[in-house]
């Protein structure tokens, strides 16, 4: 794969490939209910390890 032909995840494949112990590293808007709630739910039933980094969401303080 390269960065001119990305592929999305949009699940966590169920083959064996990720397990217990693994680590799952996502970049973005990790909120309760954002666009990857079902990755990380995949994630946990995997037993992976979820490390997840956001910037937070702006106040009307900035």
């Amino acid at each position: 794969m390269t960065l001119n032909s990305p592929v999305s995840l949009t699940q966590i494949p169920q083959n064996n490939l990720y397990r217990k112990g693994d680590v799952f590293v996502l970049f973005g808007e990790l909120f309760g209910r954002g666009y990857v709630t079902g990755l990380l739910d995949q994630a946990k039933k995997a037993g992976m390890e979820i490390i997840g980094i956001t910037v937070g969401r702006r106040d009307e303080n900035n």
